[in-house]
């Protein structure tokens, strides 16, 4: 589906949806960066008018949205995208293996530690923040059983009590990564 959209300086931008399984995927072409608005106006319309023909409730759209910035020549090849994202979770996999050995941890053992333990929570917000991965894969990975207890525990990390409470190893990595 394309259509054209009229931008700030009247000059048409293009729109392009993917609509999957799990979600939709948009491609859109915007002449400033103010997609904020528009997309929580999109999400809260969206869920209001499905619940509404649905008869629904709970929660339409599990993660938030994310922005992937594609130059011109890119914009319209989903594949392209896709590559960025089968690459930042290659990179997210990096990191974790790294983080855990820094922080003297191994996968297994993710399961006996708390899911507000400083080092979850250190490699938590590196991968939320430097890559697509979503908090459901987050959760998983790192043992803290729920998408929303991850996005709770990013929201109220204390970071000064945190740096405390961090490996030297898993600083000096954080810092390189």
């Amino acid at each position: 589906m394309e259509s054209p959209c009229l931008g700030a300086d009247g000059k048409p931008s293009s729109l392009r949806v993917k609509l999957r399984r799990t979600g939709y995927h948009w491609f859109i072409e915007t002449p400033e960066a103010n997609l904020v608005a528009g997309m929580s106006w999109l999400q809260n319309t969206a869920t209001r008018r499905y619940k509404v023909r649905h008869q629904a409730w709970g929660r339409l759209f599990g993660d938030r949205y994310k922005a992937v910035l594609v130059d011109g020549a890119d914009t319209y090849q989903y594949r392209r995208v896709a590559e960025i994202r089968a690459h930042d979770e290659q990179q997210a996999e990096r990191w974790l293996s790294e983080g855990l050995k820094a922080a003297g941890q191994k996968a297994p053992d993710l399961g006996s530690l708390k899911g507000s333990d400083p080092r979850k929570l250190a490699l938590a917000e590196l991968l939320w923040k430097r890559t697509t991965v979503s908090q459901k894969r987050i959760a998983k990975k790192l043992a803290m059983r729920r998408a929303a207890n991850v996005s709770q525990s990013l929201r109220r990390i204390d970071r000064k009590k945190q740096a405390a409470q961090v490996p030297v190893k898993l600083k000096r990595f954080l810092d390189e990564a």
